[in-house]
């Protein structure tokens, strides 16, 4: 079998390990509000609280770093999806 492992952590706090390449979740997941916020970490946008500079807080607490390299885009993205919303 070919690809990378993936941990998917839910917000009921369970996790999923699936056999699958970082650039296959982007294809799969680019249409659904999941974005990356680090190298190797995809975010779903509906799920985030807040962001303050280098880090993403979750609705369930948790925290995620937002390296500069993504921070523009994340942002941007984030604020999008909350126009949308409203």
């Amino acid at each position: 079998m070919t690809g990378h492992l993936s941990t998917i952590h839910l917000k009921n706090k369970f996790t999923i390990t699936i056999r699958k390449s970082m650039k296959e979740w982007m294809l799969l997941l680019n249409e659904y509000y999941f974005y990356l916020t680090y190298k190797g970490v995809l975010v779903n946008l509906k799920y985030v609280s807040s962001i303050e500079k280098d880090i993403v807080i979750l609705k369930n607490g948790d925290s995620v770093y937002l390296s500069r390299k993504y921070r523009k885009e994340f942002e941007e993205k984030f604020m999008n999806m909350l126009g949308d919303t409203l």
